[in-house]
């Protein structure tokens, strides 16, 4: 299916006052085609955890507090959630790649944007580092000698990542008891699949998703 056809698709960031006219995004057709695939996807990951989140949130109701972790729970043992930690992956991933390639895009046609990673990590602070430490590789697998991340980071990246709080499900920022002391990361925090992608519908003027 190709993207390129549509004469629909326009992309306007609302916030960062920028719009990919579809003059604009057919100068690019392989990344317009890429932004299209990766907008599908997303759409697909979101409506898969919003309704396993549904039926979750009628069992536990709004959870003012934080329970951690998901897979213990006594309420939620037949709903699929080993799955909804891997969309978590998926979508961390293929969301900080869709955002670049728009910051990309923007910064080639209007100079005076942010350049691609600055736009990312402005528009997914949360996501980003939790991309780049857990879902695109576990820091704990890299080099003893790189020093770019604390040991309880490296130990948090391996750890069950999701757990539940105001309605939804949050990939966890938790405090790891290491040696006696317990810490917590200062770069990785709570987020919300469903509320980043909601977030983004509000920041963008996009077109619906092919289904």
């Amino acid at each position: 299916m190709s993207y390129c056809d549509d004469k629909s698709w326009v992309i306007c960031d609302k916030l960062d006052g920028f719009e990919l006219s579809n003059e604009i995004l057919g100068k690019y057709p392989h990344e317009f085609q890429s932004l299209g695939t990766l907008y599908t996807g997303l759409d697909w990951l979101y409506r898969n955890v919003r309704c396993i989140e549904e039926a979750a949130k009628k069992r536990l109701g709004p959870c003012l507090g934080y329970y951690y972790p998901l897979v213990n729970h006594p309420l939620l043992k037949d709903l699929p959630l080993l799955l909804v930690e891997c969309n978590f992956h998926w979508y961390a991933v293929s969301v900080c790649n869709f955002v670049r390639l728009i910051g990309w895009i923007g910064f080639i046609e209007h100079k005076s944007l942010k350049k691609p990673k600055e736009y990312v990590e402005t528009v997914l602070p949360e996501v980003f580092s939790w991309r780049n430490k857990i879902a695109a590789h576990f820091v704990q697998t890299f080099s003893a000698d790189d020093k770019r991340d604390s040991e309880i980071e490296k130990e948090f990246s391996v750890v069950p990542q999701i757990g539940y709080a105001e309605g939804s499900f949050q990939a966890a920022s938790i405090s790891i008891s290491n040696d006696g002391n317990t810490n917590s990361s200062d770069t990785l925090k709570n987020w919300s699949l469903t509320k980043v992608h909601e977030g983004l519908l509000s920041r963008y003027v996009l077109p619906l998703a092919k289904k």
